[in-house]
């Protein structure tokens, strides 16, 4: 999904959380499931009204239903990573045997991750990873690879030639990193591409649009915009659109909400690059329990690797790729 990373005040972290119950909140069996001990997961997400998220939540549930355990799924508002700290520190005070956790600050989560893990609480990250790993596992999409299969397409779109322009979130989030990175890495093939400096829209898809609409009338060449997330592709598409250029400046964005396959079968979106939520969720709550009921490894990988795909208008309607459409709800 995406990252955002917020300087971090002693009066921010005492504020108020802003806690956001989603629709799936509480599900499982106590003692019945898949081992007979009750287990108590959450999950605390960002930006609960995220299809991302949505899908996460998703596949957590599931998987709590298989497990017999008892899941409840909470978070923010917001993108902002006082808020989303405040709502992990609300959670540690129920003691939940195990948490999920997307920590968009992949500094600002390692003491209080690191914390709970002492207490007896077991961590995943989802997504973002921690800059230690304090955590269980990170499960995530492998953002440089699959940016550098992006990378490579596009230059194989634009047959070598052309110039692109690059939105990523913030310069230090982990997985907006690695999808720049990554994607400059698979242009490197196509020496005849101009990439323009990377430029930040921080999550919010008006400033994605200002950025892009600047960069239209700065660059009267511009062949494409790669997006690391959702608010970028958004505002990029209301940009070109605007311009009078769908389908003469191509967007790509990584995420694959409904707006976004909607907008990829319209033509306002020439490629998706949809990472797989449901599987982070489901994997994480499934890794969660087997730990809680003494099933485990005895170790785990920092990283662990979830799939994605490069939808266009010609797969996005095959079942191979249906699971990786991210969901409206819960």
């Amino acid at each position: 999904m995406l990252t955002r990373t917020a300087k971090i005040s002693g009066s921010m972290l005492l504020a108020a959380s802003m806690l956001v119950l989603a629709g799936c909140s509480g599900s499982g069996t106590a003692a019945t499931g898949n081992g007979g001990t009750n287990v108590k997961i959450t999950g605390v997400m960002p930006l609960q009204d995220n299809p991302y998220f949505k899908s996460m939540c998703r596949g957590a549930t599931l998987a709590a239903k298989e497990e017999g355990v008892e899941l409840k799924w909470t978070g923010t508002s917001t993108a902002d990573t006082a808020d989303l700290l405040n709502a992990l520190n609300a959670v540690a005070v129920a003691q939940p045997d195990g948490i999920l956790i997307d920590p968009f600050d992949p500094v600002a989560f390692v003491r209080p991750v690191g914390a709970l893990m002492e207490k007896g609480t077991k961590v995943i990250a989802v997504d973002n990873a921690l800059a230690e790993h304090v955590d269980v596992t990170n499960i995530r999409t492998d953002g440089f690879a699959a940016a550098a299969d992006a990378g490579k397409r596009v230059g194989e779109m634009l047959e070598g030639k052309g110039t692109v322009a690059i939105l990523g979130m913030t310069p230090t989030g982990s997985s907006a990193v690695a999808r720049t990175n990554g994607f400059i890495e698979g242009l490197k093939a196509y020496p005849g591409i101009k990439i323009l400096p990377t430029q930040y829209e921080e999550a919010d898809t008006a400033k994605a649009a200002d950025v892009v609409s600047g960069l239209i009338q700065a660059n009267p060449g511009l062949s494409a915009v790669y997006s690391v997330a959702d608010a970028g592709g958004s505002g990029a598409a209301s940009a070109i659109k605007t311009a009078g250029k769908v389908g003469k400046i191509l967007n790509i964005t990584f995420d694959a909400g409904p707006e976004l396959v909607a907008g990829l079968r319209s033509g306002t979106f020439d490629a998706l690059i949809a990472q797989d939520p449901y599987n982070m969720g489901y994997e994480a709550v499934k890794t969660l329990a087997a730990i809680e009921r003494g099933k485990g490894k005895s170790e785990y990988p920092q990283h662990t690797e979830v799939g994605y795909q490069w939808l266009t208008r010609d797969n996005i309607d095959d079942k191979a790729v249906s699971t990786y459409l991210y969901a409206a709800s819960c």
